[in-house]
């Protein structure tokens, strides 16, 4: 089963994400829940590194994404954050109610989240390595 976990700040602003797990509905490669969930959660992701050039702590590997907004952003800046988290814990959020037995999703204070590795502006400095953040080809995605 895939675990999500969205952790909220002081305020109950969305303020990052944790998915670990491997969904097990499929054989590798034939996975829907597993590419439904690491295309959410990878696209969040490099919209917060790449569209909002964000230095956020990140970690990319087998079976894991997670991210940790840094806690001090402007509002404009943080409203948009807000709607890239938001838009990945809907989809989470449906793609766990048609698949509950594969995706469990779960919210909490943001410093529940585990300690991530500090990245630099667009991206320096992560953990492990996927496709979609680090340039790799399509067979090299993060499954779950």
């Amino acid at each position: 089963m895939i675990e999500a976990f969205i952790g909220r700040d002081e305020q109950g602003r969305l303020a990052g994400f944790h998915v670990s797990g491997h969904a097990g509905f499929a054989r590798r490669g034939e996975d829907i829940v597993c590419a439904a969930v690491s295309a959410l959660a990878q696209a969040a992701l490099l919209g917060l590194l790449r569209h909002l050039r964000l230095p956020l702590r990140y970690e990319v590997a087998d079976g894991r994404v997670a991210c940790r907004l840094p806690p001090a952003l402007s509002p404009t800046t943080a409203a948009a954050a807000e709607a890239i988290l938001a838009t990945m814990a809907l989809g989470l959020r449906e793609i766990a109610a048609q698949y509950p037995r594969y995706l469990r999703v779960t919210e909490g204070p943001v410093g529940s989240l585990p300690r991530l590795a500090v990245a630099g502006s667009g991206g320096a400095g992560a953990t492990g390595g996927s496709n979609l953040v680090q340039g790799r080809k399509e067979e090299d995605h993060v499954p779950f």
